[in-house]
């Protein structure tokens, strides 16, 4: 469960946004991120900040405001809608109950009527679990620079060799090859988690996975490219969230592309592994994406430069190419191409295919570093407290 239940208000009136503001302070683990008195403004505010919840007016007639609820839940659904309102008509509180919105509220509201509302959407949040993993995306705006092969392979070493809870998440929706890179044969695919949003909690969303002999779980693109077309960004970005409450490590591979999917992949991720090479046309894009991630506010601390193909001998050359756009390289990834190819023609990972080959050794060491394992399986509460890859981020 989050530290602190999140709210918005969307209210007309300043004297019951006084009120409830007052209302709230009083009850413990809620947070007040934005208010407002117009509906329209309202729901951008949910877009931004995606509420746990919204605390809407209800006036008469209802219509309007009814259909703002409508939206929100639909594009929101883990958003609880609260109507607050005046009206006690009971086809007002019907209508209200049937689009969606779970607790109708006099206006304003008595303390103890307003905790116990609180109450009962804190408790299904801790339900949902208590796990706050962290999203890792690996992300190149050129194909063939091996960011499946990274993230398949990352998440194989995470699961087998450090123990952890580990998703891989395939966002090319449309040629996508996690499946492929694991010879795994999903059931369902990101697809049907699209066609079944609204019902979406965590033991659906489980279902929909398929998981790996190594034990990590994969979320697989779609089986026909087609059916790309019907999945959004809120969708993905709720998977998303829901899979960081269910596994210590999301890890999620994109479209090569600054689309509103990958956009939304990369605004929720703790770390984002731009992939590069040493080669001009890998170079003149990977400084263009840190141009583009700069002004979306991603800094350093966030962005992690990670050469693949490296070899040793061309060490001047990453020199020439650090200083070329004044930005560290974070990872080198050596050059195998024969053992990569055939775990990526086998469907095998590199830990089973080619366990002493360089690429994996180094792959093995990444995951180490980022879950801070020592050869010893470590409680949560241990786990949670270290936080080793907060401490590498700030390196």
């Amino acid at each position: 469960m989050p530290d602190e239940v999140s709210i918005i208000i969307i209210d007309s009136d300043k004297d019951v946004r006084f009120s409830l503001r007052t209302l709230l302070r009083e009850v413990p683990g809620t947070s007040i991120r934005a208010e407002t008195d117009d509906m329209r403004v309202g729901v951008n505010l949910v877009r931004q900040h995606r509420p746990n919840i919204v605390l809407l007016e209800v006036g008469t007639p209802p219509d309007e405001y009814l259909s703002t609820a409508a939206k929100i839940i639909e594009v929101f659904p883990q958003t609880a809608v609260f109507a607050v309102s005046a009206e006690t008509e009971p086809e007002i509180i019907l209508r209200a109950m049937r689009s969606g919105i779970q607790e109708f509220l006099r206006r304003p509201p008595e303390h103890d009527e307003m905790e116990a509302a609180l109450r009962k959407v804190m408790r299904r949040l801790q339900a949902m679990g208590t796990m706050a993993g962290e999203i890792i995306t690996v992300f190149s705006n050129k194909g063939g620079l091996g960011t499946t092969m990274i993230a398949a392979n990352l998440g194989v070493f995470l699961s087998k060799v450090c123990g952890k809870s580990c998703a891989v998440v395939d966002l090319d929706l449309q040629f996508g090859d996690v499946g492929m890179f694991l010879n795994v044969q999903p059931k369902y695919t990101i697809a049907d988690v699209a066609r079944s949003y609204e019902k979406l909690d965590q033991t659906l969303l489980r279902a929909h996975l398929v998981q790996h002999s190594s034990g990590v779980y994969v979320m697989a693109e779609p089986q026909q490219a087609e059916e790309a077309e019907g999945i959004t960004a809120e969708q993905v970005g709720q998977v998303l969230r829901l899979l960081r409450s269910m596994f210590e490590y999301v890890i999620v591979d994109t479209a090569h592309a600054f689309d509103d999917i990958s956009v939304e992949a990369l605004d929720l991720s703790d770390a984002v592994f731009l992939v590069s090479a040493l080669e001009l046309p890998a170079i003149r894009n990977s400084k263009r994406c840190i141009e583009i991630f700069q002004r979306l506010g991603y800094g350093q601390d966030k962005v992690k430069l990670v050469l693949n193909r490296f070899i040793v001998d061309k060490s001047v050359a990453t020199e020439k190419f650090e200083r070329s756009f004044e930005y560290p390289v974070f990872w080198r990834i050596p050059n195998d191409y024969a053992s990569v190819s055939n775990s990526i023609n086998t469907g095998v990972p590199l830990l089973e295919s080619a366990p002493q080959s360089p690429v994996t050794v180094n792959l093995r060491e990444l995951a180490v570093s980022l879950s801070g394992f020592t050869g010893e399986r470590e409680s949560e509460e241990d786990s949670t407290k270290r936080r080793p890859f907060a401490r590498l981020l700030r390196r």
